[in-house]
């Protein structure tokens, strides 16, 4: 019973929510898009889901909801848009083939449930998992102009002795011990552990957030590679792990890439465009967007604001490759808890897994042998705070 009210008193709350953000957005868009949210849909995202869909594509996915449900792939409730969306990427990339559709989310499930993965995520290592979070592209803590998490990754951090040093520190660790199978890699585990963040903190954070379209959730992300100052020998030590971690994403996160903008194109690069591009089907191949000099700060603040794009990029935004997330006002507002004061009275963003659900931050992870289960609901700042200009819908 007290779930149930939960459930209602959530969604209460998300719809005020979602109303209160559609007055606030009032700067004009750059690439203005209709909106389809309507006062039937009280903001729900799972009706703003269903009608991009075309009839047809309608039918496919009430089929396989109901086809996963039968096989207990699919337990949500029917206004769980999240996890709606979710299945949802997995039929758009597989064109909205039924079939085709359950026997990869079928294998994405088996795998995560096989592997302990949810759980390895809220208990794997404080140490660790930054290990991790310094090998994948990061999040800088803003948005595009479309609400999209944008993350960076400067290529040439990645060498391959740094692999091979990061693999093994991986399988020293205790807890990932714990968790690892025979022909399962410790590396493997970690990359479901970037996307968890991704899928369970991330993009739920950025759902709940001001954009152009409140009635589709964020579950795809902007990434900005630089391959500027890398080789053509350091590239070919380390393609073997761009290709696998390219292969996983699509395998087992379908969708979850929105647009990728390469920077820094060295000499060599468009000479080795043609086999890397193989490892992505058509449609993701479109969403990569290579930029000369000339043209990668004004093709980038077109799609997101100066104040979205780090200095190093032609933005304002002052944020560096491994610092942490430096979220703008309207998240922290929302969850102004994820920065702490220390004794000094400064703030020290917190480490380590974290999950954005229901309304509540939770802290997981494992520190120093310790459980961490650090569950709050944050509080909103004063109201004269909030009112202030929206960068991700400018």
């Amino acid at each position: 019973m007290e779930a149930n009210t939960l459930d209602v008193q959530d969604f209460c709350d998300r719809k005020r929510h979602i109303q209160k953000l559609k007055s606030e957005i009032r700067s004009p868009l750059v690439h203005p898009v209709p909106s389809i949210l309507t006062e039937e849909n009280d903001g729900r995202w799972s009706v703003g889901l269903r009608r991009l869909l075309r009839p047809e594509q309608q039918d496919r996915f009430i089929e396989l909801k109901e086809l996963c449900r039968r096989h207990g792939l699919y337990n949500s409730k029917e206004d769980d848009d999240m996890q709606e969306a979710i299945l949802l990427n997995f039929l758009r990339a597989r064109k909205f083939d039924v079939t085709s559709t359950f026997d990869q989310f079928n294998l994405a499930v088996t795998e995560l449930k096989k592997l302990r993965i949810h759980e390895f995520y809220e208990n794997m290592d404080l140490n660790s998992y930054e290990e991790t979070r310094n090998m994948y592209p990061q999040w800088t803590g803003r948005r595009d102009y479309d609400g999209l998490p944008v993350y960076v990754l400067p290529l040439s951090h990645l060498t391959k002795d740094r692999i091979e040093n990061y693999f093994s520190t991986l399988e020293s660790c205790s807890i990932t011990k714990k968790y690892s199978q025979p022909g399962v890699s410790a590396a493997r585990l970690h990359f479901h552990a970037f996307y968890q963040n991704l899928i369970n903190f991330v993009t739920p954070l950025c759902s709940e957030l001001p954009r152009r379209s409140m009635e589709i959730p964020v579950t795809a992300s902007t990434y900005i590679i630089d391959i500027s100052g890398v080789s053509l020998k350091q590239f070919w030590g380390i393609r073997r792990y761009l290709q696998i971690l390219s292969m996983l994403s699509t395998t087992y996160y379908p969708e979850t890439l929105g647009r990728v903008f390469i920077i820094g194109m060295p000499s060599f690069f468009k000479s080795v465009w043609s086999a890397v591009s193989k490892w992505f089907d058509p449609v993701t191949r479109s969403k990569f967007h290579i930029l000369s000099v000339s043209e990668d700060t004004s093709t980038l603040i077109s799609f997101m604001d100066p104040s979205s794009l780090p200095i190093a990029y032609g933005g304002t935004l002052n944020w560096r490759y491994h610092d942490k997330p430096i979220l703008d006002l309207q998240a922290r507002n929302l969850i102004n808890t994820l920065y702490p004061q220390n004794v000094e009275g400064n703030e020290t963003p917190i480490e380590g897994p974290v999950v954005f659900q229901g309304g509540f931050l939770k802290c997981l992870g494992t520190k120093d042998g310790t459980l961490r289960r650090n569950i709050s609901r944050p509080m909103r700042v004063r109201p004269n705070e909030e009112e202030k200009d929206c960068t991700a819908c400018s």
